[in-house]
């Protein structure tokens, strides 16, 4: 970088601000080039007042990017320091034709993006390890909620479910000949139901939602407008065998504790289940709204009509009255069940899949006056206040 700039003054039209060696103020300054040598010189001064002037030789000055985001372009002498703008006076620099300037710059731009891609790297392992760690306490306090259903004795589970049919007020249908057809169809079920330690309670109350529902330890809720809506006992029997399932795979369990997943993992943390127990009474009134995951739905309809087909009962009346519900979907007689069982054309096709997988199987009527049934609930069957 000889012959051609040597002596030559260049006006870049840049300013900058240059410091003193310890000095934290600094000056604004007036670049210009002479020869090899950028000259800072001082802006603005006093009336009869001389301009301080700086040289920063561009062979011997270090030179490197600084700032925010490396925005400054940052030349460096044992004296001082200037500070200007990268992106007004290295494009004036290279446009003059300052070939070893431009070396030692594209040496600083590497320098730089080695340091981006090394900050990169960093920020990217932080991340990776905070998503590992967010998916491990996920599965721990998935962990957590199988261990609480695990340790949680049955005899316990059978006093929550009561604790909570106790605290309602509903109108309980104890007319026969409502309870027993309904009665008929639950003892057929029941039959293939295999050992189990639960007591099942089958409780009919006057109430119009298309709706039953299961509770912890074998109480069994069917409301009966749900009775009103089923064309056949098939249908009946379709939902309450899914139902059923609920409570022998401890489905509502399972959901009440996944509802405190945090809570359980310190309980299980601290080996203390009755407080996790104590957590899930305080939160039993939930119940009655608690709805089921697809993982639980797909098993509670999978099993469900194996106990059908155990049963001799056809499951087609519960692919049918799930049909009619989603045939029907936003109307009022369907939104209470679908809001706890909600059904989609892939559940129907599964449910189809599960009967096409028995289509061997034969079946036997349910031997009940559904009619007679129906009307007496439209005449106003008997209830137990």
């Amino acid at each position: 970088m000889t012959g051609a700039f040597d002596g030559l003054k260049v006006v870049v039209h840049v300013f900058g601000k240059v410091h003193d060696a310890g000095d934290g103020q600094g000056m604004l300054c007036r670049l210009d080039l002479e020869g090899l040598e950028l000259v800072a010189t001082q802006h603005r001064v006093e009336a009869g007042a001389s301009p301080r002037t700086v040289r920063f030789p561009l062979r011997t000055t270090e030179i490197s990017y600084g700032g925010t985001d490396d925005g400054k372009l940052v030349l460096k002498t044992p004296e001082h320091i200037l500070y200007a703008e990268r992106d007004e006076l290295e494009p004036e620099l290279k446009r003059l034709g300052l070939v070893s300037l431009d070396h030692v710059l594209s040496r600083e731009r590497q320098l730089l993006g080695g340091r981006r891609r090394k900050g990169l790297a960093v920020w990217v392992a932080v991340l990776a390890g905070c998503i590992a760690l967010a998916f491990g306490a996920l599965w721990l306090a998935d962990w957590a909620v199988a261990r609480a259903v695990d340790l949680t004795p049955a005899p316990w589970e059978v006093q929550l479910g009561q604790a909570v049919l106790d605290g309602q007020t509903w109108d309980e249908v104890t007319d026969p000949e409502v309870i027993e057809p309904v009665g008929k169809i639950t003892e057929r079920l029941m039959a293939e139901a295999g050992e189990h330690p639960y007591d099942f309670r089958f409780k009919v109350v006057r109430d119009p939602q298309v709706n039953a529902f299961a509770l912890p330890g074998g109480g069994v809720v069917i409301y009966t407008g749900l009775l009103e809506n089923a064309d056949t006992p098939e249908e009946l029997a379709g939902v309450l065998g899914h139902e059923v399932q609920h409570v022998l795979w401890r489905h509502s369990l399972r959901g009440l504790y996944d509802r405190l997943k945090w809570h359980v993992l310190v309980a299980m943390v601290l080996g203390d289940i009755s407080g996790a127990q104590e957590l899930l009474l305080a939160q039993a009134a939930g119940l009655m709204q608690l709805s089921y995951g697809r993982g639980m739905e797909r098993e509670a309809d999978r099993r469900g009509v194996e106990l059908l087909v155990r049963a001799k009962i056809d499951p087609q009346g519960l692919h049918d009255f799930f049909g009619k519900l989603s045939e029907q979907e936003g109307t009022p007689e369907s939104l209470t069940l679908l809001s706890t069982h909600p059904s989609s054309r892939e559940r129907q096709e599964y449910l189809k899949e599960l009967i096409e997988e028995n289509s061997g199987a034969r079946y036997q009527p349910l031997d009940v006056d559904w009619e007679g049934l129906q009307e007496k609930l439209k005449g106003g069957a008997g209830i137990e206040r």
